[in-house]
């Protein structure tokens, strides 16, 4: 009776300094790191347990994007397996998804950590006009830039943008026009520092130094005009 006692107490023993010496592992599992703004991203989540996929009552998954307001969600697709998405409506270039597995327990016991780090693409949502609209009579204007991210900016009338630098991102940028009246095209190139996308928009003005001439064609200069007012 003693042995079987021993026996069972050496199993049990031995089960439980299995389970605690068992090493887990989370892993994110996704196709692309970027994302266009708004894009509902998914990823597939693995769970193992001594490298073999498992689904155990006793851990729970906490899934957290701290840089994003959108409602997370997880679901169990299959062992091991669970799927995570939400809708990408922040306005940062990088957000960083972060996965814990915990041990069911009071407290709960930390068995594993896995982040990833995604990129947003804001797609044809960057635009800009001139302040000063179609006409102006002075050669610095103004430029209203909008962009859903902080783009990098290069700004010319050469649509090839040569010998042009990046700018941080401003939402009004003062610009010199070339010398000489007429039409001017301006280009603006953004450029998402992260992805290397870009995109370039242009808009026209005309510009027009010379005063207005008044020219009297009557009466012919000497005549002399006579009258009488009342």
């Amino acid at each position: 009776m003693k042995k079987i006692i021993v026996l069972v107490m050496v199993s049990i023993l031995s089960f439980l300094t299995s389970a605690y010496a068992a090493t887990w592992n989370v892993e994110i599992v996704s196709d692309k790191d970027a994302y266009v703004l708004g894009e509902n991203a998914v990823f597939e989540i693995e769970v193992k347990k001594n490298n073999k996929w498992v689904r155990d009552k006793q851990i729970i998954l906490e899934a957290t994007f701290p840089d994003n307001n959108s409602p997370v969600t997880l679901e169990y697709i299959i062992m091991g397996r669970y799927r995570f998405s939400a809708d990408l409506t922040s306005n940062l270039e990088q957000q960083i998804f972060n996965i814990s597995l915990f041990q069911n327990n009071k407290p709960k016991k930390l068995l594993a950590q896995a982040t990833k780090t995604i990129t947003l693409i804001a797609e044809n949502n960057n635009s800009f006009r001139i302040k000063e609209g179609d006409y102006t009579n002075k050669n610095e204007i103004t430029l209203l830039i909008d962009s859903s991210l902080n783009y990098e900016l290069m700004v010319s009338e050469d649509p090839l943008f040569a010998d042009c630098v990046w700018m941080p991102y401003v939402s009004e940028m003062p610009y010199v026009l070339s010398s000489g009246d007429g039409p001017k095209t301006i280009y603006l190139k953004f450029q998402n520092k992260i992805s290397q996308q870009e995109q370039i928009e242009s808009n026209q003005i005309t510009l027009d130094t010379m005063p207005p001439r008044l020219t009297i064609i009557s009466p012919l200069q000497g005549n002399i005009v006579t009258g009488r007012t009342n």
